[in-house]
């Protein structure tokens, strides 16, 4: 199984196993692409086998897509692809390690990596949603306006110094911040994403990623004793979402504890979820993520 970078010249083969939001981030920096390619008889071109995506984020490699051929599955396909990637990483020696989510029921997607030498721990579980911004308007949690709306300001009008002091509090209390780094808040969506404002200072975030085709919710804190922060600013995102981005726009968020997962669905009751893992791994021997 030939393995090989995707570029300008090849990356129309592999087309048809990525998706079109990804397919048009391929050019963009920090993105890795690999294809699959199956041998055929001598003098007959490869045939396009699978692919993997992945992208690198604060001194992490995240895995955003795998999929292999159905006539190439169990054959080596995803086996060479994640074997591959290893040989990527010795180019960039200041990652931390690599992370990834999957489905709860692909039961393959652990054994790729145990088998490509990697020794992966299952970190969190998940449930995944997904709908529209068409769903998304139809709801009635829009119909009347939380308490607490008018503190949840977007981050456009956060001046830095602010920002700035709520990370430092977070680095410093026993709050995990998302893969232990630093977050960066100008790569989210300045208009979407919301600080929740209380006393002159910020005591919830809810940090919205941008994408061709769809929004994510990747990041959420609020301090306790703050309860009207996390319906504010998901009524006050919700709000600029609906009103801003077309009706086909795909929203995902992932709720982690029981209690998101409770007001996912409370919010949202037509939603059904997609239980999934996150895998993570440190590289040099680094104490694996509990």
């Amino acid at each position: 199984m030939l393995v090989t970078v995707l570029n300008d010249e090849n990356k129309q083969a592999f087309a048809g196993y990525i998706p079109q939001k990804m397919f048009a981030e391929l050019e963009n920096p920090g993105v890795i692409a690999l294809g699959a390619a199956a041998g055929v008889a001598p003098g007959e071109a490869r045939i396009a086998a699978g692919v993997l995506i992945a992208r690198i984020i604060e001194n992490w490699l995240e895995i955003t897509w795998l999929y292999t051929g159905e006539d190439f599955r169990r054959k080596s396909a995803g086996r060479s692809l994640v074997r591959k990637i290893k040989s990527c990483i010795k180019f960039a020696p200041e990652l931390k390690g690599v992370y990834a989510q999957y489905p709860e029921s692909f039961n393959g997607f652990h054994e790729l990596f145990e088998q490509a030498g990697f020794d992966f721990e299952e970190k969190s579980a998940q449930s995944m949603y997904s709908l529209t911004v068409a769903q998304l308007a139809e709801n009635h949690f829009w119909s009347r306006k939380p308490a607490g709306a008018d503190n949840a300001i977007p981050l456009k009008d956060i001046d830095d110094v602010t920002l700035r002091k709520f990370e430092v509090a977070l680095s410093l209390s026993d709050k995990a911040v998302a893969l232990e780094s630093d977050v960066k808040w100008r790569e989210y969506d300045q208009n979407l994403s919301m600080a929740y404002i209380n006393g002159n200072k910020i005591s919830g975030i809810l940090l919205i990623e941008s994408e061709e085709g769809g929004i994510d919710l990747s990041y959420v804190h609020v301090e306790s004793g703050e309860p009207s922060a996390m319906p504010a600013m998901i009524y006050n995102a919700g709000k600029a979402a609906i009103d801003s981005l077309s009706s086909e726009t795909t929203v995902s968020l992932a709720a982690i504890t029981p209690a998101s997962t409770h007001l996912t669905e409370k919010l949202f009751p037509e939603l059904t979820a997609i239980p999934s893992v996150t895998a993570v791994y440190r590289f040099n021997n680094k104490e694996v993520l509990k």
